[in-house]
């Protein structure tokens, strides 16, 4: 599988980060509601696949075990969060041929 054809195929994500822990959690969810009581729309459906040791959620995302059981694929490659240079305001992810090299 190639790496777009793989980083493509990750649910919807999104950071909950936690500056007081140094970590953010990397939360995949299925879509959004609507809450008309409230006036705004909510994530429906969201679970943590995994951590990355950085308060401000760039760096290597570490996934969870029950996350790696329903998607075997992403075992043994190494997926990195980072700002794109070119708009601050886009966040990309990568694959790392080397995961040992990160």
């Amino acid at each position: 599988m190639s790496d777009s054809t793989l980083l493509n195929s990750l649910p919807k994500i999104y950071f909950d980060r936690k500056k007081n822990r140094g970590t953010s959690y990397v939360k995949a969810y299925d879509g959004n509601a609507w809450n008309a009581d409230k006036g705004y729309a909510v994530k429906i459906n969201t679970r943590t696949i995994g951590v990355i040791d950085s308060p401000d959620a760039l760096g290597l995302i570490r996934f969870n075990k029950d996350f790696l059981e329903l998607r075997p694929d992403f075992k043994d490659v190494a997926v990195v969060s980072y700002f794109d240079t070119c708009s601050l305001s886009l966040r990309r992810s990568e694959v790392i041929k080397d995961p040992l090299s990160v």
